[in-house]
This record gives structure tokens, C-alpha cells and sequence, in this order.
């Protein structure tokens, strides 16, 4: 997978719950960092750094400050507005890349601006029916487009190698969570104990 580095950060962002947001953001942990990599989000109560803390779920660091979100290379947040995070990120980072989560059929939805064509070039916006499958080669075809759409929409990682591979076997290990399959701790998936993901 890809190391941290001051060249670029995705944040995985969603105007709700209930978009299946975690299950992208495990997607792209997958493709971009690997299979075993800790989840993290970046959870605000507001539009500047200082409401917002950084965590790290499976090494249980209930509260660290938002700097640590160098840590890695995909962060789920909570916040769902590109310009404050830009404003909050933008010197940290040359290149901030945006993936959104919506629900049309729910009425969950992102800035129509965010998924206007060429209005945000840094903003890929995926559709909830996006992250649906049904069987193992569904799930194949889910990652695969996911990963189209994100070398289609973002020329900087067209030629990087990203990991199908890891981001479906990520996946596999969340039905495992969602089994209660031992050794397997839900906190790295971002998933609470008490809560089962998504349906496939």
C-alpha cells in the first residue's frame, strides 16, 4: 500500500449515516493502504481544526489532535464540507482528494456542486447502489469499479497501483465482524461492536 506522506490525503466524507460510507471507507483503505491498516476518522463538531479530534480506533486513542491525521492516507470524517476541510488541511497536504457518499433514494445528499462534472476536480462523489453486491463476484466487480472511478476522476492516481486484492479481502473480513468471528476486532474496520455493517 501506499505510505503516508505530505503529497496527498483522501478523506472519505458522507452528508449522513446510513450511505454506506464505512464500507467505502474500508474500500479505500484497502485499495490505497492495505488490508491491515487501522481505521481512522477525523470526527468535528464544527468547521475549524480545534473541534475536531483524530482517531484511531483499534489502538483505542479515544482523542488525539487533528495533526495526527498523517498517521495515514485515508481518514472518514464526519464533516462533510470540501472548503473547511481544504481551509483546515490545505497547508498540510499538496494534494486533497475527496470521496463522497450519497443516497438518493433517501434524500442523503452531498452539494450538488461537489458532483457537478469539472466544478470539483478533487471531488468523486459515489452513489449508495455503487457499494451494493450480492455474491463474491459482485464484490469483485464493486471494488474494481471503485477503483475506475477513482483513476478516472483523479489523473494523479491513474498510474498508481492500487490494491483490489487488499480491499477485498477487507471487506470479507467485515462479514466476518459482522459474525462475530473471532480474532477479528471490529475497531479496525471502524465498526463499533454493538453495530453490524451495511448489507451486502
Amino acid at each position: 500500500g501506499l505510505a503516508p506522506s505530505r503529497k496527498y490525503h483522501i478523506f472519505q466524507i458522507s452528508p449522513s449515516a446510513g450511505v454506506a460510507s464505512t464500507l467505502t471507507a474500508n474500500v479505500l483503505i484497502g485499495l490505497f493502504e492495505g488490508r491491515k491498516q487501522p481505521f481512522s476518522s477525523l470526527e468535528c463538531t464544527g468547521a475549524s481544526v480545534s473541534s475536531c479530534q483524530f482517531f484511531q480506533k483499534l489502538y483505542g486513542e479515544a482523542s488525539l489532535g487533528p495533526e495526527k491525521v498523517h498517521r495515514t492516507v485515508v481518514t472518514k470524517t464526519n464533516l462533510a464540507h470540501v472548503e473547511d476541510l481544504e481551509k483546515m488541511f490545505g497547508s498540510e497536504f499538496d494534494n486533497i482528494f475527496f470521496i463522497g457518499n450519497e443516497r438518493k433514494d433517501k434524500n442523503r445528499l452531498l452539494p450538488r456542486e461537489y458532483c457537478a462534472k469539472d466544478s470539483y476536480p478533487n471531488v468523486l462523489c459515489l452513489e449508495y447502489n455503487d457499494l451494493l453486491y450480492t455474491d463474491n463476484d459482485g464484490l469483485e466487480r464493486m471494488v474494481k469499479t471503485i477503483k475506475q472511478k477513482i483513476q478516472e476522476s483523479f489523473p494523479y492516481f491513474a498510474t498508481v497501483p492500487l490494491n483490489e486484492k487488499a480491499a477485498i479481502e477487507r471487506v470479507r473480513d467485515i462479514v466476518e465482524v459482522s459474525k462475530g468471528t473471532r480474532g477479528y476486532d471490529p475497531r479496525r474496520y471502524g465498526i463499533l461492536p454493538s453495530k453490524v455493517p451495511p448489507p451486502q
